[in-house]
């Protein structure tokens, strides 16, 4: 609910079982006390201002981590259908919509990308 699997393993890995292997690649998440938050995507990323989610990303990548940015389609479009619900998930749902692209267009500006299988690739 607040980011992240608990578990050390915060880089991309190979998992190998009897069927095979599969890279994972765990969700980028802050230390933030005792809890980890997830500020790169989703409810964070609209509830925390774009400077602190660019501070973030920095220290991540200066600790050799990728970060892992997302949205959810329906947080590009502010202007969508709302469903009922609590007002607990209504908030989290919906709170700061209107701050996602301008957020996603920093993002695409201030940061380099690459595909996973080009990141593994330069991990060679």
């Amino acid at each position: 609910g607040h980011g992240g699997l608990k578990t050390d393993r915060l880089k991309p890995h190979r998992i190998t079982t009897a069927e095979g292997s599969i890279y994972e690649f765990p969700q980028s998440v802050i230390a933030a006390g005792p809890f980890r938050i997830a500020l790169f995507g989703g409810g964070y990323l609209r509830l925390f201002p774009y400077p602190i989610i660019k501070f973030m990303a920095q220290k991540i990548i200066k600790d050799n981590r990728p970060v892992l940015f997302y949205i959810h389609p329906r947080e590009i479009e502010p202007g969508h259908p709302r469903l009922k619900m609590p007002l607990y998930r209504r908030f989290k749902s919906y709170y700061n919509l209107g701050s996602t692209e301008r957020k996603v267009r920093s993002i695409l500006k201030d940061f380099k990308f690459c595909s996973f299988s080009d990141y593994l690739n330069m991990q060679k």
